[in-house]
């Protein structure tokens, strides 16, 4: 119970010192936030991130390798991942993606993959079977 309770209390700091910079929301000075500004408002949240990201592959190395001593094994083995972080604001993307769209470029691959990639990103939480599915209706829609 104190262990949950030192972890929302840790949960609760994380979000306040990562959002503190966006606590005036899309406007400062009654002004709208320009797109690098955004990107730079998410700096402190990408570094909280790398840091448990980092945190977690020790925590599991050191698991995996106490389990490998304890069953006398010697395999090897390797952690990798949490170090590629997208935390961009969508509707940021959303924007930049239009005014490259808008720039009349003509290639419909460029229009294929934009659309694919804007379809995975929104819709992340998707079976792997579902996005497939996104993605071959994309490309017979945008043929090339």
């Amino acid at each position: 119970q104190i262990a949950a309770s030192n972890l929302e209390t840790l949960k609760e700091e994380i979000y306040r010192v990562c959002y503190l910079s966006q606590a005036s929301g899309e406007t400062q000075g009654g002004r709208a936030q320009s797109a690098l500004s955004k990107q730079l408002d998410f700096t402190i949240t990408r570094e909280v991130l790398q840091a448990y990201g980092t945190a977690v592959k020790q925590c599991a190395k050191k698991i995996l390798s106490a389990l490998l001593e304890a069953r006398g094994d010697h395999a090897t083995f390797s952690i990798s991942g949490l170090d590629e972080l997208d935390i961009a604001d969508f509707g940021t993307e959303l924007e930049q993606a239009s005014a490259l769209l808008n720039l009349g470029v003509n290639s419909p691959t460029l229009k294929r993959l934009m659309f694919q990639r804007l379809a995975f990103k929104y819709l992340n939480d998707l079976p792997q079977e579902s996005k497939e599915v996104i993605a071959r209706e994309i490309d017979a829609q945008i043929k090339s």
